[in-house]
C-alpha cells in the first residue's frame, strides 16, 4: 500500500511538471511594448535579446491601398519623445485622470509627450500620438534577436473625445519582405468606438477600451485589435504604428506584446473577407480582413491556391468589387442577402489548393450574385449554392477540360456569350439554368432550365439527362420564335433524353390549338424519350403534344387524342383511336408518348387516355370542317364498349398466361 501511494505520488508530481512544462511549452521569451521601454534611453535596454524603439515613419500617398508607412525611413525619438535632431514641443503634464486641452487623458503625472507621441505608464499602453501637419506615423518598433516564429498581439482604441469625426488610423506592419504590409490596418478607430467609454473631464474607464487583462490570443475585435503567428529573420522589426484620420487624426493608445516562439510554425491565412460596405477595388488591401489582397500572385505572403476570398455581411445593399488584375483562389464564397458584383478586365481562376489536394469550390448560402469578369477553371469544380441563392456567370466561363458539379439545391446561371475550353457541368442537384453556351457536354441529374425566363442554353457537346433529371421548358407565346416565345436547349452534339420534360405556360399565354413550339430541344442526333411530361393537359380538349424527330423536340397545342398531330392532321379519328387501343398499357406502363396515345403526360395510355380519346373523336374531319364533336354520351357508350373489350382481352391473357 505504501509503494502504491508512494508511486501514485510521484506519478502526481511527474504529471504536474508535464502540465507546467506544457503550459509554458512553446515560448522562448517575450517583450511588452509599455513595460520594457525606458524613458531614459531609446532605443530602450535589450530585454531578452530584443530592442524597442520609439519614434515616427513616413508614409507615402495614398494609392488607394490606404497610406502604408515606409518602413526603411523611420526615425527615432529622443528620451523625451522628441525627434532626433529635429524640434519638438513637449505636450503639458498633467496629473493623473485629467483632460488636456485636446480631450487627451493624462493617467499619472510621469509621462513624457509631444506632437508624435506619448508614454503611460501604470495603465500598460503607450499613446500614440498622430502628427497634425506632417505625412508622420507615431511608431513603436520591436527588433527580434533571432530567425523564428513570434505571437504578435496588439490593441488599439481611440483617447480622444475633443472633436468629433476626428479618428484615428491604426497599423502593424513589418520590414520582412514575405509578410504582407500591413499586417493589420484600419482607418478609422472612431471616437464612439464601442472599446471605448469617453466621458469629457473624467478618468476614461478601461474596461470599456481594452479587456483587463488584455485579450487572450485569439479573441481579438476584428476592427481593433491584431492577434497573428508572424515568420521574422534575425534584425527584422516589427511595428505598431498610428496616423492621421481622415478628418485630421487622433491620439491612439496601444497595448501590445510579442512572444518568440518554439516548435510552432506559421499558419498562412487562407480566408479573407471583403469588409467595407461600398463598390470598390479588389486590389485595395485596407478592402479586406486581414489586410491581403487574396489571389494576387504578386507580393503575397501565402499560397494563393490555397486563399478564399469571402463576401459576406459587410454590406447593406447592392455593390460591385472590381478588378483589372488576374486572381488565382481555391474558393470564392458569397453570404449576403445583398448582392454582390464581381467584375472587370480580369480573369479568375479556381484552382486546387494544398498542391492540388483541396478541390476548388464555388459557394453561396444566400442572395443572387454575379461575375460580370472571366471566370476559368484550373481543376474539377463543386459549386455549392444553397436552395434560394443564385450564382451567375455573365461573362466567359473557361472549363478547360475540367467539370464543373452544381450541387446545394440553389441557382448556377450561365450566361455568359463566348465560352473557350472543352469541359462538362454536371448538375446533381440545384437548378442550371441561362441564355448561355456551355463549352462541353452537359449532364442533367436534377434541373436544367434554359434562359432567364425565355431563352437558348447551348451545350457545345453532348446532353445526357438521366432518370432523375428535369428538363423545365417555358412556353411563353405563340410567335414560334426559339428564346423569345419559347425556351430551346440547342445541342450541337448528341442528346440523351429521359427523365421529365417540365412544360411552363405563362400566366398570359392564351393556348389555341395549332400553337406550334418548335425545337423545344434541338441536337445532331437525339436519342431516348422524356419518360414523363408535366403539364401536358391544359383542359379536357386542348393539350400540350410533345413530339420527337431524329435532331428536335417539338411542341404543339392540339386536341387530345390527336395522336397524329404532327403530319399536319387536327381531328381524332379512327386512326388516333387504333393508336391508343394497340399502345394501351393500363396505369402500370411507361415510355409512351403523345403519339402513341398518352395524352396526359405519365408514361402510359390507360383508360383515362382512351376515354379522353374517345370524348373528343371527331372522325376524319378536313382542317376547314365545321363538323360538331358528337355529344358526349354516344362517345361514352363507344368508350364503354372498347374498354370493355380491352378488359377481356387481358383477363384472356392473364387466364392463359396462369396455366
Amino acid at each position: 500500500m505504501k509503494c502504491f501511494t508512494k508511486s501514485a505520488t510521484a506519478f502526481a508530481l511527474l504529471l504536474a511538471l508535464l502540465l507546467l512544462n506544457t503550459v509554458s511549452f512553446g515560448a522562448l521569451a517575450k517583450w511588452d511594448v509599455s513595460a520594457d521601454y525606458s524613458t531614459e534611453t531609446n532605443p530602450a535596454p535589450p530585454v531578452n535579446g530584443g530592442i524597442w524603439s520609439y519614434g515616427q515613419t513616413p508614409y507615402g500617398n495614398d494609392t488607394g491601398d490606404g497610406p502604408i508607412p515606409d518602413a526603411s525611413q523611420f526615425l527615432l525619438y529622443d528620451e523625451n519623445a522628441q525627434v532626433i535632431n529635429q524640434p519638438g514641443q513637449a505636450w503639458q503634464d498633467l496629473a493623473a485622470g485629467t483632460v488636456d486641452a485636446l480631450g487627451a487623458v493624462s493617467f499619472n503625472d510621469t509621462g513624457s509627450f509631444n506632437t508624435n507621441f506619448g508614454i503611460d505608464w501604470e495603465p500598460l499602453e503607450i499613446d500614440l500620438v498622430p502628427d497634425q501637419t506632417s505625412q508622420v506615423v507615431s511608431t513603436a518598433r520591436l527588433q527580434v534577436p533571432a530567425d523564428g516564429i513570434y505571437s504578435v498581439h496588439a490593441e488599439f482604441a481611440d483617447n480622444q473625445s475633443c472633436c468629433a469625426g476626428r479618428e484615428g488610423d491604426a497599423w502593424v506592419f513589418t520590414d520582412n519582405a514575405f509578410q504582407p504590409s500591413p499586417l493589420f490596418y484600419n482607418p478609422v478607430l472612431a471616437a464612439s468606438d464601442p472599446y471605448l467609454t469617453h466621458g469629457a473631464g473624467t478618468e476614461r474607464e478601461f474596461g470599456g477600451s481594452f479587456l483587463d487583462p488584455p485579450e487572450a490570443p485569439g479573441v481579438c475585435g476584428p476592427d481593433h485589435c491584431y492577434d497573428g503567428l508572424v515568420e521574422l529573420n534575425a534584425g527584422d522589426s516589427i511595428y505598431f504604428a498610428s496616423g492621421k484620420g481622415p478628418s485630421g487624426g487622433d491620439h491612439v493608445v496601444l497595448r501590445a506584446t510579442v512572444e518568440q516562439l518554439s516548435g510552432e510554425t506559421v499558419a498562412a491565412h487562407t480566408e479573407f473577407s471583403w469588409k467595407n460596405d461600398k463598390s470598390d477595388n479588389w486590389d485595395i488591401t485596407s478592402n479586406w480582413s486581414p489586410g491581403v489582397k487574396p489571389g494576387n500572385p504578386v507580393n503575397n505572403p501565402g499560397n494563393v491556391e490555397d486563399q478564399v476570398a469571402i463576401f459576406g455581411d459587410a454590406i447593406t445593399q447592392p455593390q460591385v468589387v472590381y478588378t483589372n488584375v488576374d486572381k488565382t483562389l481555391n474558393a470564392i464564397r458569397f453570404d449576403n442577402a445583398n448582392s454582390y458584383a464581381i467584375a472587370g478586365n480580369g480573369t479568375i481562376t479556381l484552382a486546387a489548393g494544398s498542391d492540388g489536394t483541396i478541390a476548388p469550390t464555388l459557394g453561396a448560402t444566400q442572395g443572387a450574385h454575379q461575375f460580370q469578369l472571366n471566370v476559368a477553371l484550373n481543376a474539377d469544380t463543386t459549386a455549392e449554392i444553397t436552395s434560394g441563392a443564385t450564382v451567375a456567370f455573365n461573362n466567359r466561363l473557361s472549363l478547360n477540360d475540367n467539370n464543373l458539379t452544381v450541387a446545394g439545391g440553389g441557382q448556377l446561371a450561365v450566361n455568359n456569350n463566348t465560352n473557350t475550353g472543352s469541359g462538362s457541368i454536371s448538375v446533381t442537384s440545384g437548378v442550371l439554368l441561362g441564355s448561355g453556351r456551355i463549352g462541353g457536354n452537359l449532364s442533367n441529374d436534377n434541373i436544367v432550365a434554359p434562359g432567364n425566363s425565355t431563352g437558348i442554353l447551348s451545350v457545345d457537346g453532348d446532353y445526357t439527362q438521366s432518370a432523375s433529371g428535369t428538363l423545365q421548358i417555358e412556353l411563353a407565346s405563340n410567335g414560334g420564335v426559339a428564346g423569345t416565345d419559347h425556351d430551346r436547349l440547342d445541342v450541337i452534339l448528341s442528346a440523351n433524353l429521359d427523365g421529365t420534360l417540365d412544360l411552363q405556360l405563362d400566366g398570359g399565354y392564351m393556348p389555341t390549338i395549332g400553337d406550334s413550339f418548335t425545337g423545344l430541344v434541338t441536337a445532331g442526333t437525339i436519342s431516348g424519350k422524356f419518360a414523363t411530361t408535366n403539364n401536358a393537359v391544359i383542359n379536357g380538349r386542348q393539350g400540350i403534344a410533345v413530339t420527337y424527330t431524329e435532331t428536335a423536340v417539338n411542341a404543339q397545342i392540339a386536341l387530345r387524342g390527336n395522336t397524329d398531330v404532327a403530319s399536319g392532321d387536327i381531328d381524332v379519328d379512327t386512326g388516333d383511336l387504333t393508336t391508343a387501343i394497340i399502345n394501351f398499357t393500363s396505369a402500370g406502363g411507361s415510355g409512351k408518348t403523345w403519339a402513341e396515345g398518352d395524352m396526359d403526360g405519365d408514361g402510359d395510355v390507360d383508360t383515362g387516355d382512351l376515354t379522353t380519346s374517345i370524348i373528343n373523336f371527331t372522325s376524319a374531319l378536313a382542317a376547314s370542317s365545321q363538323q360538331s364533336v358528337p355529344e358526349p354520351s354516344s362517345g361514352i357508350l363507344i368508350s364503354i364498349g372498347l374498354l370493355g373489350l380491352l378488359a377481356g382481352a387481358r383477363q384472356r391473357k392473364n387466364s392463359f398466361l396462369s396455366r
